[in-house]
């Protein structure tokens, strides 16, 4: 059992609600699709929901739609439209778990989830944390979901003393320094799926909700997870063992 499943089956509801009204069909994706078939039921230790869609049909105006109706529910939607980030990622202020939407597109005989390259080594990840704590513009809007404590108050002073040595033009190197730390600690965790894993989907009940899920589902968790995908692993590396993922280094 997952200990967060009614917050995970809320915000299912919500996004495949709004999905609906602005007429577009989501499918359960990745670990989500993959607890679906596993256990008709939310992987044990999962916390977020990966859900995919076309890029055809979630145009922006589509999304700006899509962004309000959930914003009416207190919820914090994101996305660049831009060629380097086709990730939407939803968040409920009072809750822990969150929706992440892979927007593909279609290349000949391939699906592509295209992301800019990120920090995944622990030492990319803090200079990126470093990074867009003197780069906030709003710093208690930037620190919104992180629970008060003793890091938090750490995180706001850290800002607003950057905020000084800006001030003193002091700041240009350093901001420098951390975006050459990003991008050597960054990799490319874009995905490239074979089309026909993905061409087709059919309507299937999870949660005492109609969903949309891949018609070749198993095909393409055993192309993505390995043969023994029925296998529960919570040491499973995405970046290490995830055969759908490109390194374009």
């Amino acid at each position: 059992m997952n200990k967060y499943e009614n917050e995970l089956d809320e915000i299912l509801f919500d996004v495949l609600n709004a999905s609906k009204k602005i007429n577009i069909k989501l499918w359960l994706e990745a670990g989500t699709l993959l607890g679906f078939e596993r256990e008709n039921n939310y992987i044990k230790w999962e916390k977020d929901l990966d859900l995919g869609v076309w890029d055809k049909d979630l145009k922006k105006k589509k999304y700006v739609l899509f962004k309000k109706i959930l914003e009416r529910k207190n919820y914090l939607v994101t996305k660049k439209f831009n060629n380097s980030n086709n990730l939407i990622t939803i968040r409920k202020f009072n809750l822990n778990c969150n929706a992440d939407i892979a927007i593909y597109t279609k290349k000949g005989n391939f699906a592509y989830f295209k992301l800019k390259p990120i920090p995944i080594y622990t030492k990319g990840k803090f200079f990126k944390r470093i990074y867009n704590l003197i780069k906030a513009k709003d710093i208690f809007n930037e620190l919104k979901f992180h629970k008060f404590g003793i890091t938090k108050i750490i995180y706001i002073i850290f800002h607003y003393l950057f905020k000084c040595l800006a001030a003193l033009n002091l700041s240009n190197n350093f901001i420098k320094y951390l975006k050459k730390k990003i991008s050597i600690n960054s990799k490319d965790v874009s995905w490239k799926v074979p089309l026909k894993f993905l061409k087709k989907i059919k309507k299937k009940k999870f949660r005492n909700l109609v969903v949309y899920v891949p018609v070749k589902s198993i095909d393409y968790l055993k192309f993505r997870y390995g043969k023994t995908w029925k296998k529960p692993r919570s040491d499973w590396n995405q970046f290490k063992e995830d055969k759908t993922m490109l390194d374009l280094k």
